[in-house]
């Protein structure tokens, strides 16, 4: 009788590279309006959100569709690990490759306490595609290593 062994190998600094994902990384980590954490994704959270709603993100890297606001008004903010208040922790969303961080069509986004990287597309907008009767304000918000393949760079509207 043959007996499978199977082995893991774990390399330190891996992690906080990026290059493996955390074991957690399918945990709920957003909430809405400071309740729980209930949501595994930015995405998915402000699909189930409502207009005035606020999503509070809890420290991590979110690797994320588009995240497409239609006629809302979201905020969407770094919060403690508890999804119950906001503070200034490390929150990084990084698109799907090829794809926009966020569509904006006759909406409102505050975005806050947030870093967008890697937001790499072949047209307008990498970070913000935004329709004229958008608004977008950020508050200590950045966004790095993001191209646009046309016109906007970054944010477009």
């Amino acid at each position: 009788m043959r007996t499978l062994r199977t082995f893991s190998i774990l390399v330190p600094g891996l992690f906080g590279l990026g290059l493996l994902a955390p074991l957690d990384a399918l945990a709920s980590n957003v909430g809405i309006n400071g309740g729980p954490c209930t949501f595994t994704t930015i995405e998915l959270a402000a699909a189930a959100a409502s207009s005035g709603d606020t999503l509070f993100v809890s420290p991590g890297v979110y690797g994320e569709n588009t995240i497409a606001l239609n006629s809302k008004t979201l905020t969407i903010t770094s919060s403690d690990a508890t999804c119950s208040s906001k503070t200034v922790q490390q929150v990084t969303i990084e698109p799907t490759s090829g794809q926009r961080g966020f569509e904006l069509e006759a909406s409102s986004l505050i975005l806050e306490g947030l870093t967008v990287r890697l937001a790499n597309t072949s047209v307008e907008g990498s970070v913000v595609f935004m329709s004229s009767e958008s608004t977008l304000a950020m508050v200590d918000t950045s966004f790095r290593q993001s191209t646009s393949g046309h016109n906007g760079g970054c944010i477009y509207a």
